[in-house]
């Protein structure tokens, strides 16, 4: 399994890198994890003043897939760099399959038949005081050893401090934050129903929009509305399944509002959807809550949607590695989905304010055929 980010230039993140060990205290900020028995590739671009780098793609594998590793060099993104240091973590340094493949990154070549891995590094872990060891490179005396400083204060770690969470342990816990709810087949089967009947209107809102009718505004209007007012809590703030779905009840009988329904309704048609990305941006702790609980009790397009908005809503909070998560669970739910798709090759090339700018321009532009007004921006 392979997993690459982005930063630009820009980024916070890369202000306080100055060794090795900065790059892997940086490392679960970046991912949203702590990877174990991973080869792990950065990229550094070049700065913008005197001989300063600063934080590209950051390429990481489990260490038997390590050969995927190599197309993720060939990335525009990574073809940008000026150099690329590689840290295998591994509790078994000494052992052959280590050793072959601290040989073969050093066999792999650019255009120009230099050296494309710079340095490696090995280290048991990715943890504070971690032991870290050069196999391989040309680097100031400083760099040749040292230990992983501290990775509560790593500026890659902010956004997700600022948004409740901190690194999952594994890629797979990262993974279950977007899992479908285990709920009983009463249930089940209401949130089915919800789902329905958010199709079924959203097929008739479609066909008012084909034919220039009423109600699609309204409809939006509806759903910004809820969005708006649902319960702020951090993006990605650990929660009980059980209270996130009392929180979204009509009533003791009927767990699913009219609220979740509205939102429902403009995420199982594209141009709905597209409508309430800016809303979703002006409130995001608001907009996340309900969004994730959709994605988490529906299915098909509307948990795609879901997904989709949430990651944009996350990167704009500069959760990039959690919002490629999200990505990733709406492709496996709805292979070709195209707003997920277009994302993830966004998040793979970099530039995200380019990115979030284009996104909320595309939904400003529907606002506007809808002669809908600005998107709500408090709560209540």
């Amino acid at each position: 399994m392979t997993n690459t980010m982005n930063f630009p230039p820009s980024s916070d993140t890369t202000d306080h890198l100055n060794t090795p060990g900065d790059l892997m205290a940086a490392v679960p900020g970046i991912l949203g994890f702590y990877p174990h028995e991973s080869i792990i590739i950065v990229g550094m671009h070049a700065g913008t003043t005197g001989g300063n780098l600063t934080l590209g793609p950051v390429m990481r594998a489990d260490l038997n897939h390590w050969q995927d590793l190599p197309n993720a060099l060939n990335t525009p993104s990574a073809a940008d760099c000026e150099v690329f240091f590689a840290f295998l973590v591994t509790r078994s340094p000494e052992s052959p399959t280590v050793g072959d493949l601290i040989d073969a990154l050093y066999q792999i070549h650019d255009e120009h038949g230099d050296c494309l891995i710079h340095a490696c590094w090995v280290l048991s872990e990715i943890a504070t005081g971690s032991h870290y060891d050069l196999c391989f490179g040309e680097v100031p005396p400083y760099w040749v050893s040292g230990a992983v400083p501290c990775i509560a204060l790593s500026p890659a770690m902010q956004p997700l401090i600022e948004n409740g969470g901190l690194p999952a342990l594994t890629r797979d816990d990262t993974v279950d934050y977007f899992a479908k709810i285990a709920l009983d087949h009463d249930t089940r089967d209401t949130f089915d129903g919800a789902c329905q009947l958010a199709y079924c209107r959203g097929q008739d809102l479609h066909d008012r929009l084909e034919r220039q009718l009423p109600g699609p505004a309204e409809a939006v209007q509806d759903a910004d509305r809820a969005l708006a007012h649902a319960n702020e809590t951090p993006l990605v703030n650990p929660y009980d399944d059980k209270d996130l779905t009392t929180v979204w009840a009509e009533s003791e009988g009927d767990p699913v509002s009219n609220d979740v329904v509205a939102v429902m309704t403009c995420l199982s048609r594209s141009r709905l959807r597209d409508s309430i990305v800016v809303t979703a941006l002006a409130q995001p702790q608001r907009a996340g809550t309900l969004l994730l609980f959709i994605a988490r009790v529906s299915s098909g397009v509307i948990r795609a949607n879901a997904l989709s908005v949430w990651a944009i809503v996350a990167m704009s909070a500069g959760l990039y590695s959690w919002a490629s998560a999200a990505l990733k669970n709406a492709q496996v739910e709805l292979e070709g989905h195209g707003l997920s798709a277009a994302l993830l090759k966004g998040l793979a090339i970099g530039g995200y304010d380019r990115l979030l700018l284009a996104v909320k321009a595309g939904s400003e532009e529907q606002r506007d055929m809808l002669n809908l007004p600005p998107a709500p921006t408090t709560g209540g």
